[in-house]
C-alpha cells in the first residue's frame, strides 16, 4: 500500500473526473470497500420440500433443446452491445413471473433456523416488506452461505444463513416481486431473450463475480482487494481491433486490475453522451452506482435499494433505508 499514493502523481488528464476516481480506488480502495457485497458465511444444516438433484444435473427437457446456429455477426443487425449487471437478485425472485420461464416457487417450503416451515411470498402486496425490506437483514450470499442455500442440490438452505437466520421472522430471502411491480422488466421481457436457466460464474460475493465478468474466471472467493492479473474480455476485444469501454457511476471495478485499464474507463455521463451522439464502442459495460447500498440510496439492486428504481443505472432510490427503519419503528 506505500507504494499506491505515487499512482495520484501520474500528469495524464489530471482533470478527467473518471480518471480521478479511478485512481482514488487504486490509492486507497475507498470506493470499493464502501461496496455492500458479502455478508458472513456460516454454517448450518438445511431441510426443506424437494429431493435433492446432483449439482449441474440438466433437466433432460432443456438437455435436449435444438441449439439453432447464430448469425453472421456481419448480417446479425446488431451495432453495439451493451452489457449491465445488476447485483443480487435470483431469476425466481426478480423474474419467477415471466410466462413459460423456469421457475420453482409453486409449492416450495423452507425450513428457517428456528424449525418453522414457510412458503414463498409477494413482497410488494407484503407492508412489512415493500421493495425494500429495510427492517430485515441483507441476505448472505458470502462463498460459504452460498453452499448453504445450495445444500448440495436441494436448495433450500435460503433461511439458515447468517445473519437472516438471527431473527425470527425474517423471510426476505424467500420474497419474490411479481409483474406489477417491476415497471421496466415487464416491458423489457417481451422486447429481449430471456435467459431463464442462465448459471452465474461463481457463487460467491460481488467481487469474485466482478473478476469472472471481465475474465472468465476469477482469482479469489471473497471481497478482496488484491489487484487481479488475469486476462479480460478487454485483452481479447483490443487483440481484435474491436472498440470498448467501461462506464461506471461511483465504483470502478476495473481498478482491481490496477492502471491497465484507466484509460478505458469513463463515468457513466459519458455513456449518455456518447449514446447521444451515435459514437458507442462496439462493446461497453455500464456498471451501477454501488455507493449506499446500506442505506438503501444505490441503484444497483442489490438488497435493500428497491429493485423497482434501479432502472437504467439511472434513478436513484429517493427513500433512504434509515428513513424508512425509523417509520418503522414508529
Amino acid at each position: 500500500m506505500t507504494t499506491k499514493p505515487t499512482i495520484l502523481a501520474t500528469p495524464a488528464d489530471p482533470a478527467d473526473p473518471g480518471r480521478r476516481k479511478i485512481l482514488a480506488a487504486l490509492a486507497g480502495s475507498i470506493a470499493l470497500s464502501a461496496c455492500g457485497g458479502g455478508g458472513g458465511g456460516g454454517s448450518s444444516g438445511g431441510s426443506g420440500s424437494g429431493a435433492p438433484q446432483p449439482v449441474g444435473t440438466i433437466p433432460p427437457d432443456r438437455a435436449n433443446l435444438a441449439r439453432p446456429a447464430l448469425p453472421d455477426p456481419a448480417t446479425s443487425g446488431i451495432d453495439h452491445v451493451v452489457l449491465v449487471t445488476m447485483e443480487n437478485r435470483s431469476f425466481d425472485h426478480l423474474m419467477g413471473w415471466v410466462p413459460n420461464a423456469e421457475t420453482a416457487q409453486a409449492g416450495r417450503t423452507f425450513k428457517d433456523a428456528f424449525g418453522e416451515t414457510h412458503a414463498p411470498f409477494a413482497l410488494a402486496t407484503n407492508p412489512a416488506y415493500g421493495y425494500q425490506a429495510c427492517s430485515f437483514a441483507d441476505p448472505n450470499h458470502s462463498y460459504d452461505a452460498g453452499r448453504i442455500h445450495l445444500a448440495n442440490g436441494a436448495m433450500n438452505g435460503f433461511l439458515l444463513t447468517p445473519a437472516t437466520s438471527l431473527t425470527r421472522g425474517d423471510l426476505l430471502p424467500i420474497g419474490y416481486f411479481q409483474s406489477a411491480d417491476l415497471d421496466f422488466y415487464r416491458g423489457a421481457v417481451t422486447q429481449y431473450t430471456v435467459c431463464d436457466y442462465y448459471m452465474s460464474g461463481i457463487l460467491a460475493d460481488t467481487y469474485p463475480n466482478r473478476v469472472y465478468l471481465h475474465s472468465g474466471e476469477t482469482d479469489r472467493l471473497s471481497d478482496t482487494l488484491d489487484t487481479s492479473s488475469l486476462p479480460t474480455i478487454w485483452d481479447r476485444l483490443d487483440a481484435k481491433g474491436i472498440s470498448s469501454t467501461y462506464y461506471f457511476h461511483d465504483v470502478p471495478f476495473t481498478a482491481l486490475y490496477g492502471t491497465r485499464y484507466v484509460g478505458r474507463s469513463k463515468l457513466f455521463s459519458g455513456f449518455l453522451t456518447d449514446a447521444a451522439a451515435g459514437t458507442l464502442p462496439s462493446f461497453c459495460m455500464v456498471d451501477p452506482s454501488f455507493g449506499g447500498e446500506a442505506q438503501g440510496t444505490s441503484n444497483d439492486d442489490h438488497p435493500q435499494p428497491t429493485s423497482a428504481t434501479a432502472r437504467c443505472c439511472s434513478v436513484r432510490s429517493t427513500t433512504p433505508c434509515a428513513r424508512a427503519r425509523t417509520g418503522a419503528r414508529r
